[in-house]
């Protein structure tokens, strides 16, 4: 790859941002504020009202209108002349969007007006957002292909792994679409000293084994399921705390399922913003990472687990498995609650193996954010110099063609 004379710039365009907290601002963060030391770059994000950005890196807000319901900002770029005419002086070599809804859109739209690349992450299915908000069938298939027309306009989508690119395909995507992977900035901690500090602050046995959760709880994560597994080990009179990381839509269901099923007093929410740092206890603390969702691509939290030596559980049948083997890198079950269980009790019995996995999760999982983004920055470079190569034909054809004419 060819070194760069100068700084390339580089927009980030999401429809959702600080102070909301998901794995697609987080991953959008990490983008910033590693490119930001070897390029131009700025995020474009909605406005949310009284938040003030106070990051080493440049954010641009648009116009937005707050949706209660959801808990996200719905952006309006296009209404947003002072917006507007700030993306016009910029200087732009490529634009990379997370998300295809009104920003994602319109930064296909500056870029194809540019003629600059852009290129697009699919994080999330969205399909099943879609037919948790709608009971149509033919309004889920409209707005799926909505948002393909704006993945397709790019001149690259990138999905986290293998199955996410089935996801695409059958979403409607016509291109080939490129496997770009996630990392973690979180480093190994003390893990003895971790258990301890969590134990204190949540009044546990250290004896006890813990298993975390961390997301957004939303029924699309099993969340739910989660909880009906825990009430099987729970049966068994195998002791343990669960903690769930996390706010959501469906965060009081969870406590009223938990109450429903008896199981209260082994579980506990952590419902409030946390720093970094006391979530790489969580993570380092915990025995089991358990992420049975359905509704992730691929799941930060695989990563982030293993950077603590501390292995997922997942079920049979979800994206977020691509690239993990069970009782190797990772301990997957059948996908019911009842075979979910067992495998957390057969991991808790077999120490070899937890700690065999333990081992792999770490060595083969473990990737940091500098390692990941460093892969993509490259890969903006070949974009860049494709898109420039075909400008250039462009350019010549149309030379000759009006040369032909004349």
């Amino acid at each position: 790859m060819k070194q760069q004379k100068k700084k390339l710039n580089i927009a980030l365009f999401t429809d959702a941002f600080y102070p909301m907290l998901d794995g697609v601002i987080t991953v959008v963060n990490h983008y910033a504020r590693i490119l930001k030391d070897r390029a131009n770059v700025f995020v474009v994000a909605p406005r949310r009202k009284g938040h003030v950005d106070n990051l080493d890196y440049e954010v641009v807000r648009c116009k937005s209108v707050k949706v209660p319901l959801i808990g996200y900002d719905y952006a309006m770029p296009g209404w947003d002349r002072k917006f507007k005419k700030e993306m016009a002086k910029r200087d732009i070599d490529i634009i990379h969007i997370h998300s295809p809804f009104n920003v994602g859109k319109m930064g296909t739209k500056i870029a194809k007006k540019r003629n600059i690349p852009v290129v697009a992450t699919m994080h999330s299915q969205f399909k099943q957002d879609f037919q948790r908000a709608v009971k149509s069938k033919v309004i889920v298939n409209a707005l799926l292909r909505n948002i393909m027309r704006t993945y397709n306009a790019c001149d690259e989508v990138w999905a986290v792994n293998e199955n996410t690119q089935e996801v695409l395909k059958g979403y409607g995507y016509k291109k080939q679409s490129y496997v770009m992977r996630s990392g973690t900035e979180m480093l190994p901690v003390d893990k003895e000293q971790a258990t301890k500090d969590v134990c204190k602050l949540h009044n546990i046995d250290p004896k006890c084994p813990i298993f975390l959760f961390v997301g957004r709880m939303i029924l699309q994560k099993n969340i739910l399921f989660i909880a009906e597994a825990l009430k099987v080990i729970k049966d068994q009179g195998v002791p343990f705390k669960m903690i769930y990381v996390g706010v959501g839509m469906d965060l009081e269901r969870t406590r009223e399922k938990v109450k429903e099923l008896g199981i209260e007093d082994d579980v506990i929410f952590v419902d409030k913003q946390i720093t970094r740092d006391l979530l790489i206890k969580y993570y380092a603390s915990s025995k089991l990472v358990l992420f049975p969702s359905v509704y992730d691509t691929d799941g930060l939290v695989k990563y982030e687990g293993a950077s603590q030596h501390v292995p997922t559980v997942l079920m049979e049948g979800i994206a977020a498995i691509s690239g993990l083997t069970n009782d190797h890198n990772a301990f997957i079950s059948k996908p019911t609650p009842q075979d979910f269980a067992e495998k957390i009790m057969q991991v808790l019995k077999d120490k070899e193996l937890y700690k065999k996995v333990s081992e792999n999760a770490y060595k083969e999982l473990y990737r940091t954010w500098e390692q990941k983004i460093d892969d993509a920055y490259n890969r903006y470079l070949y974009l860049i110099e494709q898109k420039k190569q075909q400008v250039e034909s462009s350019q010549k054809n149309l030379k000759k063609t009006k040369n032909k004419s004349n």
